[in-house]
């Protein structure tokens, strides 16, 4: 069966006309059967306290949502409006059209920054039972100001995308069905992570998820060591595309998806929506043929 994956770093609904509208959002999406959204936020005093991923959760034709934050902040009751216990949260989410049998949010490392705005980055990982077997599918978003930092984040992603077997499920064990009333959730090895990376195809942190680049072999490709990239396995030249276009500011291409090694056959199509005006990044469009 053919499937569409989808990513999009919102910027909290706010769009290049500086207007904040989910709906249009929803739109752009259009009928992408699972979807990885970055900068999701909710309780924020500055946007009416929407809760982002409720909202986005009821728009969106997705059965199955699941919500991972980096930050989770108590927001003061006076600048909640006299509410108290409101929490500001901004992440990741994944919705689809079949359950998600697991769920596990991970915190990436984070160095302090004098001077600038730097936030606790996540990446969510989920398990879908999808109608050809369980897919193990990620929304991530990785540091914009410090390439340290993104660099001990981009270790850390590519430990998780490729550790699963060693990692293990969210629980397991003898006697797992005796204490949660379940079996081992499944578990698969391989994997997809799309989102806001915040480096381009030239950058240290490619290359240390894809491999170095020869003038005469081009990149190295050790499924034991790194991770393929999806725009590239398609045909894709790649310093080609632009998926950060925002007026004052220089175009990018700093959305990913990558795959591992047994995934790397499914990969049929990749695209982005370069018109999409929704946000200051641009959806990613990714099909996979599963189940042989």
């Amino acid at each position: 069966m053919q499937i569409t994956l989808a990513s999009y770093n919102i910027q909290y609904g706010v769009g290049k006309d500086e207007r904040l509208d989910l709906e249009r959002i929803v739109a752009e999406l259009g009928d992408a059967d699972i979807v990885a959204l970055q900068e999701v936020e909710t309780g924020n005093p500055k946007r009416g306290l929407i809760d982002q991923a409720e909202a986005l959760a009821r728009l969106l034709p997705h059965d199955h949502s699941a919500y991972g934050p980096g930050f989770d902040v108590l927001v003061d009751a006076e600048a909640a409006g006299g509410r108290s216990g409101v929490r500001h949260r901004f992440g990741n989410m994944v919705l689809s059209r079949w359950p998600i049998a697991s769920v596990t949010n991970h915190m990436l490392p984070k160095l302090a920054l004098r001077g600038t705005l730097h936030l606790q980055r996540a990446l969510l990982e989920t398990v879908i039972a999808t109608p050809a077997g369980p897919l193990r599918f990620c929304s991530t978003h990785l540091d914009h100001v410090s390439p340290m930092t993104r660099m001990a984040q981009v270790e850390a992603m590519q430990a998780l995308m490729l550790d699963a077997a060693e990692r293990g499920g969210p629980w397991g064990g003898a006697s797992a069905d005796a204490i949660f009333g379940a079996a081992d959730p499944a578990w698969p090895r391989g994997g997809v992570v799309m989102g806001d990376m915040n480096f381009e195809a030239d950058s240290e942190e490619y290359t240390l998820l894809i491999g170095d680049l020869s003038s005469s072999t081009g990149r190295r490709a050790n499924p034991a060591e790194g991770l393929f990239d999806a725009w590239v396995l398609t045909g894709h030249a790649e310093d080609e595309g632009l998926t950060f276009i925002k007026p004052g500011w220089p175009s990018q291409h700093l959305d990913h998806c990558f795959v591992t090694a047994d995934l790397v056959p499914a990969v049929r199509s990749m695209w982005i929506d370069e018109a999409a005006v929704g946000s200051d990044h641009q959806p990613i469009f990714v099909t996979l043929e599963l189940g042989g």
